[in-house]
């Protein structure tokens, strides 16, 4: 990772590791983010350590996503057909099996151009699976949200998993503050439409690195209740030896940019309390909130808690007359 510490007027500071994309978002940026988190009784302890007590967000794997549509755009190679055998000329260290002659090597290459013209400059089904298998192998996302109190989203990714089973609202949400540091940690939102976006694989690199971003930040207009924004990086390729055990990247935070915790309507106990031990032993802690429900009302409503005293880890709700941000 990057020793490189970026900062802002504010001296907030991001460590970017050396592997991030280099493609900054320059559009306007919300001034808070939330990451909804899910965690079993197994490593709730060690990533509420990790998340909070040290500040860092992890990157997952690509092909972790919930979403069966993701990272699947349509790839060509739109090209003269010198232009599409140097493509597969360029690709020929990873073919599978391996030419055993240079004679072999170049049949492996026409053949791979005939097909692709016979597809008119498209994919077949099997270069497409192995080119987007490399690519999803190698994408590392986190993802996040401009709402912090989306019912469904509580459900679907603030999750309490045990033997007995997954207890939805049984996790936590994090606000983070947005500075405009986090452009270099290739922080984008999502964009939401039904057109599948597209890889040109000839195109010149700045537009490829674009399209390949649109590849990992595109979803269907049915997840937009979402309001989805990522970072988003390339690692190595995965292992050769077949360890196909999922690599979390993560990016390291200042303590500062984390602003507030939620708990959800069945947090367990004892992440709560490992929550404000966590936050005691900061310079700056964030603001502690629980979601509640109204009964006269449909929804989800929340509201800042505060501990009873400096040596408990109960909590009780702040007067009404405190100003919720």
């Amino acid at each position: 990772m990057s020793e490189a510490k970026f900062n802002d007027p504010s001296g907030e500071w991001v460590d970017i590791p050396d592997n991030f994309t280099n493609t900054p978002y320059s559009g306007k940026l919300p001034p808070r983010l939330y990451r909804y988190r899910s965690y079993t009784e197994n490593n709730w302890r060690d990533r509420l350590g990790s998340e909070i007590g040290q500040t860092k967000v992890f990157l997952s794997p690509a092909g972790s996503l919930n979403d069966p549509e993701e990272v699947l755009p349509e790839v060509r190679l739109v090209g003269e057909v010198d232009d599409i055998r140097t493509y597969w000329r360029g690709q020929s260290a990873s073919f599978v099996p391996a030419p055993r002659s240079r004679k072999e090597m170049e049949d492996e290459i026409e053949r791979l151009t005939q097909l692709t013209l016979e597809n008119h400059c498209s994919f077949t089904d099997s270069m497409y699976r192995d080119y987007i298998g490399r690519m999803a192998s190698r994408a590392r996302i986190a993802c996040f949200s401009e709402h912090e109190n989306n019912p469904v989203m509580w459900a679907h990714y603030g999750v309490y998993r045990t033997t007995s089973g997954a207890h939805a609202h049984g996790g936590i949400v994090l606000q983070y503050s947005v500075v405009d540091e986090l452009r270099k940690a290739n922080l984008h939102p999502v964009s939401y439409q039904t057109q599948r976006p597209t890889i040109d694989l000839l195109n010149k690199h700045a537009e490829l690195e674009r399209s390949v971003l649109a590849a990992f930040t595109t979803k269907d207009v049915a997840w937009s209740y979402e309001s989805e924004w990522r970072f988003y990086a390339m690692v190595e390729d995965m292992p050769a030896d077949g360890n196909l055990h999922p690599h979390f990247l993560p990016l390291q935070l200042s303590s500062h940019l984390l602003t507030g915790i939620y708990f959800g309507l069945h947090t367990p106990q004892h992440m709560r309390d490992e929550v404000v031990r966590l936050i005691a032993a900061k310079e700056q802690p964030p603001r502690l909130y629980e979601v509640y429900r109204d009964r006269h009302t449909l929804g989800l409503n929340r509201r800042e808690v505060v501990r009873t005293s400096q040596t408990s880890f109960d909590l009780q709700p702040v007067s009404t007359g405190r100003v919720f941000l």
